[in-house]
């Protein structure tokens, strides 16, 4: 599917006939994300809310019909986490954060909590009241860090503003929360939110270099490189292309970008393929 020879919504087809009999815990994770990721950036757009659809309501029967708990039951509810888009599986999810929706077995931790919030948070059913309310709950650090996830997940224009001035300019960041806020910045259900941070990209992301350490300007570049849903085009390419025509880039940099540039035509053949 990545090399454009088999379209994504053939492949999202033999994750459905196959991953609920899948007994290997690991593979069947393994299935789930790569069936997401591939909605994400390898789908024709045309075909995706049809393949989340599909994902989700196979997550959902999964998970009622999985051993209470199991840890197939926990990582088919992290699945429908990623998959749902629809008013029905957004709703499941909310019902099972505020305890009307019980699953049989299912423990209901900070961890899963979190990931719930963040889920939800990402469509817009919770808002910046009920994220501070979870980190009350959890003020731990490993709270803290969910929290600045959930917020940066937030599809407004100043969550997604305040997310990118904490990745790219605030240099005092901690390195733990500079992972987390870039975690939270992109989303595929966000692409007008995102679409004008292509040009910043690549205006900004060489200041990062003269001021970070490497390793923490590797993890912004390759964090936050628009290979996003709504950035799968040839202008991405060609802004890329004019960054890489520069003659300052640290070397670095440079292969990072490139690498970026190649997964954005890998991902464009793979929607042609798809479509």
């Amino acid at each position: 599917t990545r090399d454009g020879e088999l379209a994504t919504r053939d492949y999202i087809a033999l994750v459905l006939a196959g991953a609920r009999s899948e007994t290997d815990i690991g593979v069947m994770q393994s299935l789930n994300r790569q069936a997401l990721r591939a909605l994400e950036i390898y789908a024709d757009p045309a075909y995706a809310p049809e393949g989340y659809a599909a994902l989700s309501d196979n997550a959902l029967r999964a998970l009622r019909s999985a051993e209470p708990g199991s840890d197939h039951q926990l990582a088919w509810l992290h699945a429908l986490l990623g998959a749902a888009r629809g008013v029905e599986h957004t709703a499941f999810v909310r019902a099972v954060l505020d305890g009307t929706e019980v699953v049989d077995g299912l423990s209901v931790d900070h961890e899963l909590r979190w990931a719930i919030v963040q889920s939800l948070s990402a469509r817009g059913a919770i808002g910046a009241d009920e994220i501070a309310a979870e980190l009350e709950r959890d003020p731990s650090t490993e709270g803290h860090k969910h929290a600045v996830t959930a917020r940066a997940l937030q599809p407004t224009p100043e969550a997604k503003a305040e997310a990118w001035r904490m990745a790219i300019h605030d240099d005092e960041l901690p390195n733990a929360m500079q992972v987390a806020v870039i975690a939270g910045f992109a989303h595929p259900l966000h692409g007008e939110l995102l679409l004008p941070y292509v040009d910043r990209y690549f205006a900004e992301i060489q200041d990062v270099w003269q001021r970070r350490t490497v390793e923490l300007a590797q993890k912004v570049t390759v964090g936050l490189f628009p290979t996003w849903t709504s950035t799968i085009s040839p202008d991405t390419v060609a802004a890329a292309d004019a960054m890489l025509a520069r003659e300052n880039l640290p070397g670095s940099l440079r292969r990072l970008v490139d690498e970026g540039r190649a997964d954005v035509l890998r991902a464009l053949k793979a929607r042609a393929a798809d479509g």
